[in-house]
């Protein structure tokens, strides 16, 4: 059997390249089992401290359109909850999870991209919202995640259009939160996955779950800081925090 995915590491840093042979990188129906898989696998791993998601040539061109044949609405749920699984272990894991985008990002390779919790893009890379030509809504979050970062006015558009993007523009929209020339694209991702990594891990983890599923009104914000908050103040991690902030030394966190 042939894997779409390949894992490597940088330390405590795990890099997982989409790579199906073709420099597409399509969501089929192999790579999505083996994305789910590859993920859960990372976030349980005491070992990695963060996710890099990148794609070999090109970071991904959204769905199969070779596997889109679907005959039953039945059929379509299945594989949306399998998606909705990977992109929620991307958007609202404990873990950090970057991503690191060469070429083409399109269709659901955009969603990991509006879902991760910080973009590097090649100077060259593209980005294409195509859903809609595909005769399908924004999927993989999407519609929430995009509107987040770009405003919902250029999310309209930049689904509406079918436009693409370059990076400089996507940049400048708010999809991707950093530019740099193709060579340093890992390398700047790694870096930035290093000092997220270094974060109070308990903190962490109710931050990303809190922006992924309260933060679209105050009140849902204020609910999220009640639900969060007293179990970060009475943590170990807190205190740690603070006593390495008064003694003007590195922290050691322990997840406790």
């Amino acid at each position: 059997m042939h894997f779409l995915t390949k894992l490597a590491w940088r330390d405590s840093i795990a890099l997982l390249t989409l790579d199906d042979g073709t420099g597409r990188n399509a969501l089929s129906l192999q790579m999505r089992s083996e994305l789910d898989e590859q993920l859960q696998h990372l976030l349980g791993d005491k070992v990695c401290s963060a996710i890099v998601l990148t794609g070999a040539e090109n970071f991904c061109f959204g769905g199969d359109l070779r596997q889109m044949d679907v005959k039953t609405r039945q059929e379509a749920l299945s594989r949306l909850e399998l998606v909705h699984r990977i992109i929620r272990q991307v958007a609202s894991s404990a873990k950090p999870v970057l991503t690191a985008v060469q070429g083409i990002a399109a269709g659901g390779g955009v969603s990991l991209v509006a879902g991760s919790d910080y973009a590097v893009a090649a100077r060259t890379a593209r980005f294409s919202g195509s859903f809609l030509r595909a005769g399908l809504i924004p999927d993989m979050g999407a519609l929430a995640t995009v509107s987040r970062r770009m405003g919902m006015a250029r999310a309209r558009q930049f689904f509406c259009l079918g436009t693409t993007l370059s990076a400089s523009d996507a940049f400048a929209a708010g999809l991707v939160d950093q530019v740099v020339e193709p060579p340093d694209v890992l390398d700047t991702t790694v870096a930035i996955a290093e000092q997220m990594a270094a974060l109070p891990p308990l903190a962490f983890s109710a931050f990303k779950a809190a922006f992924a599923d309260h933060s679209a009104s105050l009140g849902q914000a204020l609910e999220a800081e009640k639900h969060f908050q007293p179990g970060l103040l009475t943590s170990q991690d807190q205190k740690e925090a603070v006593t390495a902030f008064l003694d003007k030394r590195r922290p050691v966190f322990t997840g406790s």
